[in-house]
């Protein structure tokens, strides 16, 4: 008899959810007491709640939270310090100094970034606790983990990405796998260690490395001049699809999710791209086959969706 397949559903992490990571952090164990980790996460908090740090949940078949990740695009000098640092722990590391806030981009700052030299993104917190099961689950959980990864971050004009892996078996495939990893076992406060490995990946080393992270280097400018708030519909509608469920999700009414989306086709039937995207064809229904003929194509161009802010001409 074939064993079923693990299966792992992926939720955006949200300020709401974030306390449910709590268990799940990797180096949470490192901390000599609650308000010490309690500040981390409120810190991480505070950037979801404003739009400068982004991730997701993996829950398990009974809806329990099993994994999650939260990275954040930081200013290129946060990001060269991390890099060189000696010191494990780069999220805490970031989330603890002075001046953490200003290191962290604001969602305007990422669009400038977008539009003229490219993006740092560091891979702030991650986990999936000390109960971590071998084989098929394992296999299975980081996969979902990493395609998780890939769809929060592509898109954007990523130059560079800071990761550090706490806990096994995590930490030992990767440093079998990537190069230039540096592990390391940091002390724990009741006697044992976690190990650390830490690495940065660029889009010539994922060329080199077959091409598995390679989506979160491929960048177009993009072409359909959405603005923010339709933005947010489209996101919404590629994750929930119906109109009710996306004004539930972004808390606005129906008829303003309607208004948007008739906004959203005139815009794009003025574009380049709009004879392909809302096409009128005898026998079809405009509003619902533009609808689908657009979600496919921001599924295969996401920096569509992303922030884009270049500076206005001189």
């Amino acid at each position: 008899m074939i064993e079923a397949e693990p299966h792992f559903t992926a939720e955006v992490l949200a300020p709401s959810n974030l306390d449910q990571c709590r268990p799940l952090w990797g180096d949470g164990s490192t901390y000599a007491d609650d308000d010490a980790f309690g500040r981390i996460v409120a810190r991480v908090r505070w950037l979801l709640e404003r739009d400068r740090a982004r991730g997701r949940i993996l829950r398990g078949q009974h809806q329990e939270a099993r994994a999650f990740g939260c990275s954040a695009f930081i200013t290129e000098a946060a990001a060269d310090w991390l890099t060189t640092s000696t010191t494990p722990q780069l999220g805490r590391q970031l989330l603890e100094h002075t001046e953490w806030d200003r290191m962290v981009l604001t969602p305007a700052e990422v669009g400038r970034a977008n539009a003229s030299a490219g993006l740092q993104l560091l891979v702030a917190n991650q986990g999936y606790g000390d109960q971590v099961e071998e084989g098929a689950t394992w296999a299975a959980l980081l996969g979902r983990l990493i395609q998780a990864f890939l769809d929060t971050h592509r898109g954007f004009r990523v130059r560079r990405v800071i990761f550090e892996q706490f806990g096994e078996p995590g930490a030992t495939l990767i440093a079998q796998s990537w190069p230039d990893v540096t592990c390391v076992d940091v002390p724990t406060v009741d006697g044992g260690t976690v190990r650390s490995a830490r690495w940065s990946v660029t889009r010539d080393i994922a060329e080199r490395q077959g091409g598995g992270l390679l989506p979160l280097f491929l960048y177009r400018r993009p072409t359909l001049g959405l603005s923010p708030a339709e933005k947010a519909v489209l996101s919404a509608a590629l994750t929930w699809g119906t109109d009710v469920a996306i004004a539930e999700a972004l808390a606005l009414p129906v008829p303003t999710v309607k208004s948007r989306w008739s906004r959203i086709l005139r815009r794009v039937a003025s574009t380049p791209l709009g004879p392909r995207l809302t096409p009128e064809r005898a026998g079809e229904r405009r509003g619902p086959q533009s609808r689908h003929r657009l979600l496919d194509h921001l599924r295969e161009n996401p920096w569509e969706l992303t922030p884009y802010e270049p500076d206005p001409p001189k």
